[in-house]
């Protein structure tokens, strides 16, 4: 403990040495005495405090004796008992604790009263001649360190009605206690009248209740660039409704311009949506710690810009969205530029989980990072379903659209897309791209993702109708996986006009083990599959692995293998299926084919070009012997394509005369073999050599 001041220190800062006791009432002071004063049996050399003396010239500091009381030694002078010279009282049933404050100026001692009053009381009269009744009264202050404090105007009071009732001044801090409100607010002079209305429920602006907003209000002292949806009076209990108080800290964040609302860790009771129409606004949680729970069916969790105004650099991140009802969507942005939504978790009862919107006149750049949604209903995340605009430049990096009901990611139109690592998992299907009456999808690039166990196709890119169209889309190292019922990725467009679907890439993908084909597509053009593998596609033993059907041109299939591998068992029927004959333009070039259960490919067109494929031989030479005594003779040609007569060429190895042929020619082919024939029965043998190449071999 520190020790107490020296006399010569209490001196100098006007503290005489404590007292044992104080009276309460008036004393006999000559007769003296053991007394009990204040509950408190006193002993002889206590230091005794009298201070209710009925003449005030005797109230002063004693010393106890068997006799008469005489003044202690360093309270018998007037400058030692000068107005401001305080004393503390150790015991007593009342005055315990308490100081007290000599209050007479220049006292002759034992002619002048002396007045010593409680010093709290002292502090609490001036602070009341100050700054209003209720801020003192509010306090009920019974020591000199809380009074300190409060003639120091940095004192706490619990509510904010009781702040608003203070007669303030400037620089005066006050700190408020309330439940989920606690801060420090500081009396600013200035025109405030906007900032009170746009904070109605006092989160950070509070008026006086004697001075009118526009010459002031108490600032809460905090970043202003950074508002805590507590200050506004969240409970977080999963219980009290807390969209008002939230949807009050946004509302102020528009009002000043920009920043981040920050709602603290808990469970977030709302039933009716949270709507932000500020730019440059970020709502901000603690990771899953922060759960909001809409409880009203139908209702979205959170809207971004009202679909009129353009909301620019808005966003909301690092949270988890868990309704307790079926809500329609989890995040809703309307019309925007620069819409971010970081770190969200989507889970519980929800139709869409991102649902990014066209707005009336174009919507650009949106950002996924790091999101994740589960059992959504409908969409895991959907472009482009509403507005009558444009959308251009979505981007989703390590995001997780699990579970959906129709699809993990739906578009509906589209410039512009980027979904860079992920996954799709369980879902009706994974990928869907089908524009909507009069809109595009274009310039899509989907890259390391894992789509996994659809029931339905893992992607399919879908026309309805003419007036639509999809160009451009690339699909780079994806894995796509265990259709259920259906295949792997399906591209279906219009017989009216192949063209509207064109300028597909596949590049470095997998795509293993679906119910049906591994790949499908029917009227599209400019297809390019480089390097990619289709393994063990249709499952229960019927599918291919790619089967191209009506209406496909240009096709481009470059390296990769369409067959059993990777330590699955073999159950596509054929590598490739083309399957009419009005497709043009295909061109397979060093795919392996082989160890399909079928074969490696079947081609009904004409013009298709077939190189270096393992599993599908288009080239092929040897030597045969046409025997004397004979006019022709049966070559095997082992292509994997039945030749025409005109894609084999005989090279005579020997003089043809000298065996008696005039002429030898290919007279008729087979899948399997060709004859050569000769004018004449052979007089000797003849050698000849061959060679045949079919698909432009």
């Amino acid at each position: 403990m520190a020790r107490p001041a020296t006399a010569a220190v209490r001196l100098l800062t006007g503290e005489r040495e404590p007292c044992r006791v104080a009276t309460s009432a008036n004393i006999d002071v000559d007769a003296g005495g053991l007394l009990v004063i204040d509950g408190v049996q006193t002993e002889v050399g206590d230091r005794i405090l009298v201070k209710n003396q009925t003449d005030g010239s005797e109230n002063g500091i004693y010393t106890v004796s068997a006799g008469q009381w005489y003044r202690a030694a360093d309270a018998r002078a007037s400058r030692t008992m000068q107005k401001g010279t305080t004393v503390q009282v150790q015991e007593g049933s009342v005055n315990a604790d308490k100081e007290f404050i000599f209050d007479t100026l220049n006292p002759v001692i034992g002619d002048h009263p002396v007045d010593i009053i409680d010093y709290v009381q002292k502090l609490a009269s001036r602070v009341i001649a100050t700054f209003g009744a209720t801020w003192a009264a509010a306090l009920a202050v019974t020591t000199y360190a809380e009074a300190w404090i409060v003639l120091k105007l940095n004192g706490s009071l619990s509510t904010r009605a009781l702040i608003k009732a203070l007669v303030p001044q400037a620089g005066m801090s006050v700190l408020l206690t309330e439940a989920n409100r606690v801060g420090n607010f500081v009396w600013t002079p200035g025109v405030f009248s906007a900032h009170v209305a746009a904070d109605p429920l006092e989160g950070r602006y509070l008026k006086a209740d004697s001075i009118a907003a526009a010459s002031g209000a108490w600032v809460r002292d905090e970043d202003p660039s950074t508002i805590f949806a507590r200050r506004f009076g969240t409970a977080g209990d999963g219980m009290a409704l807390d969209h008002l108080p939230i949807q009050a800290a946004v509302n102020l964040g528009k009002f000043l311009g920009s920043g981040a609302v920050v709602i603290s860790s808990g469970d977030f009771k709302t039933t009716v949506a949270i709507t932000s129409l500020a730019s440059k606004l970020k709502i901000i949680g603690h990771g899953t710690a922060t759960r909001i729970k809409p409880a009203t069916v139908g209702q979205d969790c959170f809207v971004f810009g009202d679909g009129t105004n353009l909301l620019q650099h808005a966003g909301v991140s690092n949270l988890e969205i868990a309704p307790t009802a079926q809500i329609e969507a989890a995040v809703r942005a309307k019309y925007f530029f620069w819409f971010e939504a970081d770190r969200i978790k989507v889970s519980g009862s929800h139709n869409v989980g991102f649902e990014i919107e066209k707005g009336p006149g174009g919507s650009y750049l949106s950002f996924l990072r790091d999101c994740f949604t589960d059992q959504s209903a409908n969409y895991g995340a959907s472009y482009g379903r509403f507005g009558t605009g444009s959308l251009l430049g979505a981007y989703l990096y390590n995001t997780h659209l699990n579970g959906a009901h129709v699809a993990g990611l739906f578009v509906a139109s589209m410039s512009g897309m980027v979904w860079a690592g992920g996954e799709a998992l369980g879902c009706e299907r994974a990928i869907v791209l089908s524009p909507d009456v009069g809109q595009q999808v274009r310039a899509c690039l989907f890259s390391s993702l894992f789509l996994d166990t659809p029931h339905s196709e893992v992607v399919r890119l879908e026309l309805l109708s003419t007036g639509r169209r999809i160009s451009t889309i690339s699909f780079n190292n994806l894995s796509m996986n265990s259709s259920v019922t259906a295949g792997g990725l399906f591209i279906i467009g219009l017989a009216a006009d192949p063209t509207l679907v064109d300028q597909i890439r596949i590049n470095a993908c997998e795509v293993t083990l679906n119910c049906t084909h591994g790949l499908y597509a029917t009227y599209c053009t400019d297809i390019d599959i480089d390097c990619s593998h289709f393994i063990s596609n249709g499952q229960p033993g019927v599918g291919d692995g790619m089967f191209f059907d009506t209406g496909v041109t240009h096709v481009r299939v470059n390296g990769g293998s369409s067959n059993g591998g990777g330590g699955l068992s073999s159950s596509q029927l054929w590598g490739i299926v083309n399957a009419s004959a009005g497709n043009t333009g295909v061109v397979i070039t060093g795919m392996n084919v082989a160890g399909n259960v079928t074969g490696g490919i079947s081609d009904a067109a004409a013009g298709t070009i077939v190189r270096d494929c393992p599993g599908a031989k288009t080239f092929n030479k040897g030597i045969a012997q046409m025997l004397i005594a004979t006019s022709s003779v049966i070559v095997t040609h082992g292509l994997a394509f039945t030749p025409a007569v005109q894609d084999i060429t005989i090279t005579n190895m020997n003089d043809p005369g000298a065996s008696g042929a005039q002429r030898l020619w290919v007279s008729a082919t087979t899948a399997t073999n060709f004859t050569v024939s000769t004018n004449a029965a052979l007089a000797s043998g003849h050698f000849f050599g061959w060679t045949a190449g079919v698909k432009g071999n």
